[in-house]
């Protein structure tokens, strides 16, 4: 009598071993699938973002317009634009450093409240990167040296949603790619 409960006990840990598999399946799916991937021929990088980022459309026209650079809206958990993210790429310079380069990004209209700068490991290569934090935002600033283009990449979003925005920024910057070519190779 023990043994067929023993078995039937065992039995039902096996199927909730095969439920929680099939869970962590389907999250790894639907993570897969909530993502799309942005190529930019012209400005020579590439990355992922959350699929309901929309890309904003500045007319050439516009005051605003910037040849170098791309700009999304970021999306809350509620589908709100709550911020921006924005990708600078600049021609390769040997002599910039990586502190010149972030330095360079758009600075701040006013003094940020606290702020840190630090060196992260990408796949692309060693980077700056520096969190500031304002009354209302937070800016988080990447700068990365690639093969042939200087990149800054930036994020700006609602000090309240640090903790949520944190890793989806990782997973865009553990994305990022130059699609350029180094400055002393010839292109086809």
């Amino acid at each position: 009598m023990w043994f067929r409960y023993g078995a039937l006990l065992l039995c039902c840990l096996l199927t909730a071993g095969c439920s929680m598999s099939m869970q962590e399946l389907e999250q790894q799916l639907e993570s897969s699938f909530s993502e799309q991937l942005y190529l930019d021929a012209r400005l020579e990088f590439a990355l992922s973002h959350p699929l309901d980022w929309q890309r904003l459309q500045t007319p050439v026209s516009s005051p605003g317009y910037r040849a170098d650079r791309v700009r999304w809206q970021i999306m809350d958990s509620q589908k709100s634009v709550c911020g921006e993210m924005q990708v600078i790429s600049l021609a390769a310079d040997p002599n910039r450093l990586l502190l010149e380069l972030l330095d360079s990004a758009n600075p701040p209209q006013s003094e940020p409240l606290s702020g840190t700068i630090e060196h992260i490991d990408l796949p692309i290569g060693p980077a700056l990167q520096r969190q500031a934090q304002f009354p209302e935002h937070n800016r988080l600033t990447t700068a990365v040296k690639g093969h042939g283009k200087d990149f800054i990449i930036s994020f700006s979003y609602p000090a309240n949603q640090a903790e949520q925005f944190r890793p989806v920024f990782a997973k865009i910057l553990a994305s990022f790619n130059d699609l350029s070519c180094p400055p002393d190779q010839n292109r086809p």
